[in-house]
């Protein structure tokens, strides 16, 4: 109530109640523009993908002139992915339909919207001369809000949804330090945005992995990962642990180990074991691989120590020699500082060294990333401490 004096008398005027609230007003079925939003779920755990149908219908006969869109409201929401506007004919409205992929951020209760458009119209009024004059009017239209219940996932646990993971490699037998080339495909539906990658530790292999790729729309994590060593290895088995929101339990799903035959690497053979002779006189036995004859003679271990003394300088010999064609040939050249994977095997003997492992990093990173340089004046000083030609 406002006072007013009037002659020494003081007038008021009559109050009005004003409501706030949050919830906007909604049009009737009937009006010529309606705005809504439609999920198909009510309740879900973060992470957890859900659709969002924004759907926007015209009169048909309503004219508008000019429109200018708000998207709702997503404080604890993000969208995963946006569809493609549908347009059709329902009866006596023109209905823009689009579908949003959505996934919440944080546990509570958590609201949608509203969405709002404000629709450009033509409105006819009387003018000074009492005559019609065209102008343009605008009008709001809100959308309904959507109440969503969000839970925390169990602790410990990142993704919600349901997966299946596989690997496949290229090939199982091969030679030494030839590369093994292995793909991690996870498929599902979930936030599969937040698989983190996978490098396992092989103490016998180095492994080299790539960025993962996500397609978040088809739900598909695929990582490729190689791997090269001189001898037999096994690549481990790799696990995906999620909560199912469908069945309420925690599921865990592994692939299989997989062997991998490195040819020439060599089996373990059975060694030659030298008995002390007993207090009985008779002279020491050596003990062979079974079903073989046992040897009881001196003569035996005389033969076998000097086959052993003939093996080393056989295999010398053999090595200077094969050094000789190598040089001849110019296969052992220097290394070049532009072939970083040749560099990176040499270096592999020293990694135990702080300067060496350090480098290895930064090779390892090139590898992946183009853009990674690598200081060849210091790799070269490094290759030239350790004897690297």
């Amino acid at each position: 109530s406002i006072p007013i004096r009037i002659d020494a008398k003081v007038e008021k005027t009559s109050p009005f109640k004003i409501t706030v609230t949050d919830t906007p007003p909604q049009k009737g079925k009937d009006a010529n523009f309606i705005l809504e939003l439609h999920s198909d779920k009510q309740e879900v755990f973060v992470g957890e993908p859900f659709h969002v149908t924004l759907v926007f219908k015209q009169k048909r006969g309503a004219e508008a002139l000019d429109s200018k869109f708000s998207p709702p409201k997503l404080d604890g929401f993000w969208i995963k992915e946006q569809g493609e506007a549908q347009k059709y004919n329902d009866g006596a409205y023109f209905v823009t339909k689009i579908e949003y992929l959505m996934a919440a951020q944080r546990e509570g209760k958590l609201r949608i919207g509203p969405a709002k458009i404000k629709i450009a119209v033509r409105d006819m009024r009387n003018d000074f001369w009492n005559s019609f004059a065209p102008s343009v009017k605008w009008r709001t239209y809100y959308s309904n809000i959507i109440e969503m219940k969000v839970f925390a996932p169990p602790k410990g646990i990142k993704l919600v949804g349901d997966f299946d993971i596989t690997v496949n490699v290229d090939k199982t037998t091969v030679r030494p330090n030839e590369a093994v080339n292995a793909v991690i495909m996870i498929k599902g539906e979930g936030n599969i945005e937040d698989i983190e990658p996978f490098k396992p530790y092989l103490p016998n292999a180095n492994v080299f992995d790539e960025k993962p790729q996500i397609d978040q729309k088809k739900g598909v994590f695929k990582e490729k990962i190689a791997f090269v060593s001189d001898g037999n290895f096994t690549i481990p088995s790799f696990t995906i642990r999620y909560f199912d929101p469908k069945t309420k339990k925690i599921e865990q799903k592994q692939t299989e180990p997989i062997p991998i035959t490195v040819l020439g690497s060599g089996s373990k053979q059975e060694r030659l074991v030298v008995k002390k002779a007993p207090h009985n006189g008779s002279v020491a036995q050596a003990s062979l691989p079974k079903g073989a004859d046992t040897i009881e003679t001196s003569f035996a271990i005389t033969w076998v120590v000097l086959s052993f003394i003939a093996g080393v300088f056989v295999g010398a010999a053999l090595f200077y020699v094969v050094l000789f064609k190598l040089k001849k040939t110019n296969r052992y050249e220097k290394l070049s500082l532009d072939d970083p994977r040749a560099i990176f095997i040499r270096l592999l003997p020293y990694r135990d060294n702080d300067d060496v492992k350090a480098m290895l990093v930064k090779l390892e990173q090139s590898f992946v990333d183009k853009k990674v340089h690598v200081d060849k004046k210091a790799l070269r000083e490094l290759l030239d401490k350790y004897g690297i030609k």
